[in-house]
């Protein structure tokens, strides 16, 4: 069966759905941890940190770069805790899409 995913209630099937997936970029700028940068945040960052993982908790990417200052692995650790708070709106999200529900953040 064709699907129109575009179309209100529409479904994709669950086999299309295995693995849920989001992705951000989590920064220290003069110490402070943020989430989903805008350009200017990024430009002044000291370190920045792009992470893409599954729903369930898997990391598929961790990507990142001391801009200004080294880092530790403690602040590692703090960034992907952060990232996985945040993309836990996004799986919501994508879920709701998935069951045909229109999906607002």
């Amino acid at each position: 069966t064709l699907l129109r995913y575009g179309e209100p209630g529409a479904k994709i099937p669950l086999h299309l759905t295995r693995w849920v997936f989001g992705g951000g970029m989590i920064a220290l700028s003069f110490w402070q941890l943020l989430v989903d940068l805008n350009y200017d945040e990024d430009s002044t960052a000291d370190l920045d940190m792009n992470v893409v993982m599954t729903q369930t908790g898997k990391f598929l990417e961790i990507q990142g770069t001391a801009e200004r200052h080294s880092f530790s692995k403690e602040q590692v650790l703090e960034i992907m805790d952060a990232a996985q708070s945040a993309l836990q709106s996004v799986f919501e999200l994508q879920i709701q899409a998935v069951e045909g529900q229109i999906a607002e953040s």
